[in-house]
């Protein structure tokens, strides 16, 4: 959140559609929820109960470095040598739930309003 307490906005060149989805990057979950990605890894893995195959996909190498080379804002977000985790807005909701601090739940809410608004089809 920034001053204002408003929640920052998620635009469409940081949600990535992937296998019919729409995902949000592991690590760049992490920044919005202002944690490490390390943080949010271990959450999940503490939690794997919480996230279903239909609320989290884990991308298979090549997918990563498709994303890694495409460039742009994802390529940010990624790592070619590391399978990344990607979550859908429920996904991305349960890791607010998980994290339990304000401003996770704030977001979390804020986020799958988000991905739920945006003209990307699903």
């Amino acid at each position: 959140m920034n001053k204002n307490n408003s929640v920052p906005l998620l635009d469409e060149q940081n949600i990535l559609v992937l296998r019919g989805r729409k995902l949000i990057l592991d690590a760049h979950a992490a920044k919005l929820l202002g944690v490490s990605t390390q943080m949010l890894l271990r959450a999940v893995n503490q939690n794997l109960a919480r996230f279903p195959k239909e609320f989290m996909i884990r991308l298979n190498k090549s997918e990563c470095k498709r994303i890694a080379l495409k460039g742009g804002e994802l390529s940010r977000y990624i790592d070619p040598k590391r399978k990344s985790l990607a979550f859908t807005p429920h996904g991305f909701f349960m890791l607010s739930g998980v994290l339990k601090s304000d401003h996770a739940v704030a977001l979390g809410i804020f986020i799958v309003r988000s991905l739920y608004a945006s003209r990307i089809p699903s």
